[in-house]
């Protein structure tokens, strides 16, 4: 009965922990509230203009492009992720993707690319070059809107073995310092 007293006087005769446990919990609530609801701008690059993005730090950067008016589409490459938590994005840039065509074994393949190289864009479509095939534009060159078509020629070696009769032909000159009637065979067929 007595322990019963002790412990329930406790929080009686300390009362600086009951306002620190007050304290802990208030700050803890604040805390988290806050993070849902403090707001970060971030600029983003658009066809060569500079637009700013406000949003909350715990929403991804797709909800803050579309909430922003703002494009987010297939059609578009972004330097971050559009999966990012809008807190760890410190600028965005969006670009168009570049679309065209790539022609190989007979076949015509449309694409639709963020790639950087004409490279980059056969891999994204599962074309691979061996290092014989011929690639144009070359595999390293840069990705722009006037790239269009690209073409891959596919090139292979057979080699085989066979007789083959080959008709010979003697190569015969005549020459002056020579006696009349002798010849001889510059060339043997």
């Amino acid at each position: 009965m007595n322990r019963e007293r002790e412990t329930g006087g406790f929080l009686k005769k300390y009362p600086g922990v009951k306002i620190g446990i007050i304290a802990l919990i208030l700050l803890l609530v604040v805390g988290v509230s806050s993070a849902f609801t403090v707001e970060k701008e971030v600029s983003v690059n658009f066809e060569g203009k500079v637009y700013t993005a406000n949003g909350k730090l715990l929403e991804s950067l797709e909800e803050v492009l579309i909430a922003n008016e703002l494009p987010v589409s297939d059609e578009y490459k972004y330097s971050v992720p559009l999966t990012t938590l809008f807190k760890d994005v410190i600028d965005v840039t969006i670009e168009k993707k570049i679309s065209g065509n790539i022609q190989v074994d007979g076949k015509t393949i449309a694409y639709l690319s963020g790639g950087a190289t004409v490279g980059d864009v056969l891999e994204e479509n599962g074309v691979k070059p061996d290092e014989d095939d011929k690639v144009e534009p070359g595999l390293n060159t840069p990705l722009t809107e006037k790239t269009g078509t690209i073409k891959v020629t596919r090139i292979s070696y057979v080699e085989s073995t066979g007789i083959k009769d080959v008709p010979m032909k003697a190569t015969i000159r005549e020459n002056p310092e020579l006696p009349m009637g002798t010849r001889i065979v510059v060339q043997v067929g």
